[in-house]
C-alpha cells in the first residue's frame, strides 16, 4: 500500500483476520458480502467507502492500525463473525486506545447475537445490531449533517453518560432488489 493520502474517506469497513483462530478451514474464506453491501448503499449515497478485507490477505490487527492511522476515516465499520469476534474486539481497542481515535461500530452476525458482550469487550462507540446498510448510511448521514450519530439510529447500541443504550431494532430490508450490487 502507497505511503500517501490518497483521498478523504469516510468509513473504512474491515473484515478481520483471526490469526489466532484454529481449525479454520480456508478453502471456504468467501468475500465479506455484508460489508460489501454496506459499501455499495454507502457510495450510491455519496459517501467515500474503503474495504480491507484483512482475512483475505492475512493482515493482523497492528497492519490494519498502520492503515487506518494513514487513512484516517471518521468512521471505522469492523464486521465480526464467531471466528473474527475476537480478532475484531481486539481491532476495536487497539483503534480507541491509538493516537487517530476514529468512531468505531461493531456490526456482523457475532455483535448481533450477543451485543452487550461484544460491546464490553471491545470499546467500540457503537454495535449495529441486525442487517447495517440502513443504519450504517444514517449513522453517515448524522455525522455528516452534525447530528448524533447514534441516539435516534434504529438498530444501535451504544453507550450514553455510562450507560449502555439499546434503540429499537430497524426493520429488515424488504426489497433486497433495491439494493445495490456489492462493491468490494
Amino acid at each position: 500500500m502507497a505511503s500517501h493520502k490518497s483521498q478523504e474517506v469516510d468509513v473504512v469497513l474491515i473484515n478481520p483476520y483471526p490469526k489466532d483462530a484454529s481449525g479454520i478451514n480456508e478453502a471456504t474464506i468467501e468475500p465479506p458480502l455484508g460489508i460489501g453491501y454496506i459499501a455499495a448503499v454507502l457510495e450510491y449515497n455519496n459517501f467515500s467507502c474503503k474495504i480491507i478485507d484483512a482475512n483475505a490477505i492475512r493482515l493482523d490487527n497492528s497492519q490494519v492500525c498502520g492503515i487506518i492511522k494513514q487513512e484516517s476515516p471518521k468512521i471505522v465499520g469492523i464486521s465480526t463473525n464467531v471466528v473474527t469476534s475476537q480478532a475484531g474486539m481486539e481491532l476495536s481497542r487497539m483503534l480507541k486506545e491509538g493516537t487517530n481515535k476514529p468512531t468505531v461500530i461493531l456490526g456482523g452476525p457475532y455483535p448481533t447475537a450477543v451485543p452487550e458482550e461484544t460491546f464490553k469487550g471491545s470499546l467500540c462507540d457503537a454495535i449495529v445490531m441486525g442487517e447495517g446498510e440502513e443504519t450504517m448510511l444514517e449513522i453517515l448521514k448524522n455525522y455528516r449533517e452534525r447530528r448524533p450519530l447514534f441516539k435516534e439510529t434504529r438498530g444501535v447500541m451504544y453507550q450514553l453518560n455510562g450507560k449502555i443504550v439499546a434503540n429499537p431494532p430497524r426493520p429488515l430490508i424488504q426489497d433486497l432488489d433495491s439494493l445495490p450490487f456489492p462493491d468490494f
